[in-house]
């Protein structure tokens, strides 16, 4: 998606933050640990440094009886202009998995990536959330 100003980039950025923080919640209630990467401000949100590349991290860094494993949050108010579930795309799960297996390069647990995809009405209460597990 492109934006054209930084306000409407920040404002993007925030709603998708408020997403980030509702299923971090509702992780934490369902006793899985959760490391909430939108606590950072995005100048400083932790990055993945190799030799090759630079990856953005993942929304969450979960922990559970399963193992590890990444979430990519989506959020849509209404689903008029799409469906959360349109942005995973080839491209943003290839993303995920690279940046998956960067930020795990220093341990040999096993780890998933899951999507989990929400849909809030105008004034921002919840109408739909799906959780998709091992989306690669």
């Amino acid at each position: 998606m492109q934006y054209q100003t930084d306000d409407e980039f920040k404002k993007a950025l925030a709603f998708g933050m408020e997403g980030e923080e509702v299923v971090c919640k509702a992780l934490l209630s369902m006793g899985v640990s959760a490391l909430p990467l939108y606590q950072f401000a995005p100048e400083i949100s932790p990055k993945i440094l190799t030799a090759a590349a630079r990856f953005n991290s993942p929304d969450l860094v979960c922990f559970g009886r399963k193992g590890a494993f990444f979430v990519e949050v989506k959020t849509r108010i209404g689903e008029r202009f799409g469906l959360p579930e349109d942005a995973l795309n080839s491209d943003k799960i290839r993303r995920m998995t690279r940046n998956a297996q960067a930020y795990i390069a220093f341990k040999a647990d096993p780890y998933r990536i899951d999507a989990i995809c929400l849909v809030l009405d105008e004034n921002g209460n919840l109408k739909r959330a799906a959780h998709y597990e091992n989306i690669v």
